[in-house]
């Protein structure tokens, strides 16, 4: 996936869905985390999904996207 897929939204990441809310609220009681580290629990959770469609063929808008950029 490049940078500009997932500025654009054709990374293959699936839309801010209700998995999406979930991990967000998740993220509330990581407390101890400064912003940087937040991220990276974030991506770290999201890690292991796999790309809802192939990289560079469909849009989604995915704020996930902007933060893995």
């Amino acid at each position: 996936v490049t940078l500009e897929q997932l500025l654009s939204h054709v990374g293959g990441i699936p839309p801010d869905n209700d998995a999406f809310i979930r991990l967000l609220i998740a993220s509330y009681g990581q407390d101890e985390l400064n912003l940087d580290g937040l991220r990276r629990w974030l991506i770290g959770q999201w890690r292991g999904t796999p790309p809802a469609s192939p990289p560079g063929t469909r849009f989604a808008y995915a704020n996930l996207g902007y933060l893995i950029a």
